[in-house]
């Protein structure tokens, strides 16, 4: 029996690879579940039964048309079949679980098609053992392997299956079948977990897919390839099966396409000198030259000979006072100026005529020797070193100079007439240079921007000896160099 079945399952093979295949005439795949149950033909030990359990069912199929209602359908399908058993349906079965038993199957439909959509089936099936499982649900025991006792019993048996298919479209379709078996499976034991005469059988209701692979007429192949040999849809004389583009006129040149235009600028390759950059009629589809180099064409650049800018149409940007910088940057554009000060000249804030950079004190006029910054001198009385009222608004106008310009330091010269002894005089324009320093720390000067310097008599030239002792008593207040 196992011979026989081989034998069927390579006549089945043989006949799918050399069968003409066409629209009736196809194998395919087949794929589903079986809800399997084992029918039992006698009693078991106290008089337990069976359940279902789900199993996989699935393989291929060969479908011989003989005609467009009737037709020949043998399968070859890997099939899971047995049931769940609770405990005590035999000695050897403690607990409950479920035997699986998987099947080669080989069924042999004989189909019938009242419509195209429907399907009728019956016919025999030939079943070979392959090997099972005993799984037990309490976890207490490993599943068993299940295998015939007997091994002079054979392992093939017969059952007979019938059903129907529905074809949702084309050979896609949704098939069930019931498969009732006819044979006993119990030949030997099963190791020992069924009394010695138990009748067992497998029954399934089988529910899947089924998806067939039907070739073409070879006479309407014929047909169509005549029809497509002759066909030419633009007309350009190249027929549609040696024509690349069959819907577009081309040459022969290029296979039945039109002349290409690789860069995409409207010129044919055939004439475009320049075929893979995008160009122009005018210079035989190359670009437009740029003779400056600088990213502008010279059909646009008004100056094509100079490298320049947009906003100048190609033109280099304008100088004009020449200072480097150019004129849409430059907010002095007619004065020649420093970046740092967007093209402008360096400012004379004050008017001292000393630029701002070189002005110690830019916002107080004053003389290039004393650093920009103004110079002051304060008089005193004969052998009095204090200040007057008058000075003192003076020296307000000084501190107002020294404390806008926090990086100048001040020095402070102290003076005496010649009225006196030299020695005497020396202390006396110290003195008077000390109470010029004390005011200014009383409002806030540090003490470190200042130095006092008594450098004794000095003779001021006057009309009167009396005017040059006036203008000699006094304290100049000058900028440190």
């Amino acid at each position: 029996m196992r011979n026989l079945l081989l034998t069927l399952a390579a006549f089945m093979v043989l006949t799918t690879l050399n069968a003409q295949q066409d629209e009736r005439t196809y194998f395919g795949i087949k794929g589903g579940v079986n809800l399997a149950n084992i029918r039992s033909g006698s009693s078991f030990t106290n008089d337990d039964n069976f359940d279902s359990r789900i199993g996989i069912a699935a393989g291929g199929f060969f479908h011989l048309g003989l005609t467009k209602a009737i037709a020949i359908q043998p399968e070859l399908l890997y099939s899971q079949m047995g049931g769940k058993f609770k405990a005590n349906t035999s000695p050897a079965l403690t607990s409950d679980g479920e035997l699986q038993m998987n099947y080669l199957s080989i069924p042999v439909l004989f189909k019938v098609s009242p419509f195209k959509a429907l399907g009728f089936f019956v016919g025999p099936q030939l079943d070979y053992y392959m090997g099972g499982k005993i799984k037990y649900d309490d976890g207490a025991r490993d599943d068993e392997s299940l295998s015939y006792g007997d091994a002079a019993g054979g392992q093939t048996f017969l059952a007979l299956t019938g059903g129907l298919q529905l074809n949702l479209f084309g050979n896609f379709g949704i098939y069930g079948r019931y498969i009732y078996g006819l044979s006993n499976t119990v030949k030997g034991d099963y190791q020992g977990i069924f009394t010695q005469g138990s009748i067992l059988y497998n029954d399934a209701i089988q529910i899947g897919l089924t998806i067939g692979f039907p070739g073409k007429d070879k006479v309407m192949e014929e047909e169509m390839m005549a029809e497509m040999v002759a066909l030419d849809s633009d007309g350009d004389g190249t027929p549609d099966v040696n024509d690349a583009c069959p819907f577009v006129a081309g040459s022969p040149k290029y296979d039945g396409c039109p002349t290409p235009d690789t860069d995409g600028d409207g010129i044919n390759d055939d004439v475009d000198q320049c075929p893979t950059v995008f160009g122009s009629a005018k210079y035989a589809g190359c670009p437009v030259p740029d003779s400056d180099g600088d990213g502008f064409a010279d059909d646009v650049d008004m100056c094509p000979n100079q490298a320049g800018e947009l906003k100048y149409n190609g033109c280099p940007p304008t100088d004009t006072d020449g200072d480097g910088i150019n004129d849409d940057m430059d907010k002095c554009p007619t004065e020649k100026g420093i970046a740092k000060y967007n093209g402008c000249p360096i400012p004379d804030s004050d008017g001292d005529g000393i630029n701002d950079e070189m002005d110690k004190c830019p916002h107080y006029p004053g003389k290039a020797e004393n650093g920009g910054c103004p110079e002051m001198n304060l008089y005193f009385a004969n052998d009095d070193p204090k200040l007057t009222t008058i000075d003192i608004a003076r020296l307000d106008y000084a501190l107002e100079v020294i404390q806008a310009n926090p990086g100048v330091n001040i020095i402070l010269d102290g003076y005496a007439s010649q009225v006196g002894s030299e020695e005497h005089n020396l202390k006396l324009s110290q003195k008077r240079a000390d109470s010029v320093k004390d005011y200014l720390i009383s409002k806030g000067v540090a003490a470190n921007r200042l130095t006092a310097t008594g450098k004794g008599e000095l003779e001021v030239q006057a009309e009167t000896k009396e005017a040059s002792d006036t203008l000699s008593r006094r304290v100049h207040l000058r900028v440190a160099k």
